[in-house]
This record gives C-alpha cells, structure tokens and sequence, in this order.
C-alpha cells in the first residue's frame, strides 16, 4: 500500500462482550480525496488483509443505509456486472437484519421487510486482475476471507450451512466494509490485532 495512504488510516481495538455483534477491530481511512480514493484504499486494505486466499463476498441490502439508493436497481446493476464477469454467485432474498455489526459500529442500517442477499465467490486470481473494485458496493459489503483455497466456491455454498461462530472458525478473517464512509470492522480467530496491523503496514 502507498505510504500516502497508510497515514490515513487509523486502526482501533473494540471492547467486545459475548452478547454483542461489534467487531473485535475498527479500521477507519478516511481521506480528502474524493468517494472513488476510499473506494481503491478499501480494496488495497482487503488485498492487503487477504494475501493470496480467496474470498466470498456477501452483499445484503438491509445493511444499506442510503435512502435515495433504488435497491432493485442496484441489485440488477450488480448482478449484471459478476455475470459479465462470470463469477459464481448465489442470490436470494431473506429477511431484513435488524441487527448488524454495520449498525452497531456506525448506526446504519433499516428495517425492509426483505432484503437482497448476494453471495459471490472470488478467487484470489481474479481479485488481482483489473479493477474489481469499481463494481463492489460502497454502501456496505462483508468479505470471508478463507483459511485456504482448497474448497473453492464450497467455500461460498457452505456460509448457508454454518452458524456465525461456525463461521469464525471457518474463515481466516471476516471484514465488514463501507467505504462510503471510509469505515471497516474486523473479526478473526485466526489473526491477532498487532498482525492485522502488520498486514496493513501500520
């Protein structure tokens, strides 16, 4: 990552309970550069976090907090975009979360009856090629990033499966991103805070 923007980012440690949903770390890079800038540094941190494992990608609406944003619109848009790519993905739709690590580490979050829920599994070759970043969500978006590549997209078809502290021990880190508002939330079993901010040159 460019040393101009490593002094953006600023990393914190959470008091975290058992019977709370806030990530254990909170990563905030805000700069003032334009929405596009946070967009790239949020994808440099994940590439930085993530290394050479692969990754499912989870986008769901009701974790959107941007009232002028049409959904259905979005959701369309997006899946056009993984498609041309020729990702694999999983789509339904299921009830809206009332409670989120998004809505408890910024206050976001709404209260749809239903919201879209979308899955899309990225290898780590692909995360490396071109400009992915220009089509992943700013307004909210939750990354597994896996132990090893070994499962392939099973990776993906086995969240459905697993329950969220399965999911801890599944996956090497799980990000919860806005870069929209230039805020990440981190959770790990497998990682320590000083290598979490090893990995991300802080």
């Amino acid at each position: 990552m460019e040393k101009a923007l490593k002094k953006h980012i600023k990393f914190k440690v959470n008091k975290v309970s058992n019977d709370t949903d806030l990530p254990q770390y909170s990563v905030s890079y805000m700069s003032k550069s334009t929405k596009t800038d946070n967009r790239k540094t949020s994808f440099e941190l994940i590439s930085a976090l993530k290394g050479d494992s692969d990754v499912v990608l989870e986008v769901n609406t009701s974790l959107f907090n941007v009232p002028q944003l049409p959904e259905d619109k979005f959701v369309a848009g997006f899946l056009e975009d993984i498609r041309r790519i020729g990702f694999d993905y999983l789509y339904r739709k299921v009830p809206a979360s009332s409670k989120s690590f998004f809505s408890q580490l910024l206050g976001l979050g709404k209260k749809n009856a239903q919201a879209h829920e979308i899955l899309v599994y990225i290898p780590d070759e692909s995360w490396k090629k071109g400009e992915l970043y220009n089509i992943i969500p700013a307004y909210g978006v939750k990354y597994y990033i896996t132990k090893d590549n070994s499962q392939g997209r099973q990776a993906m078809d086995d969240i459905y499966l697993l329950t969220d502290d399965e999911r801890l021990d599944t996956f090497k880190l799980i990000i919860f991103d806005i870069s929209y508002f230039a805020q990440m939330g981190i959770t790990s079993r497998s990682l320590t805070a000083d290598d979490i901010k090893r990995l991300i040159g802080i």
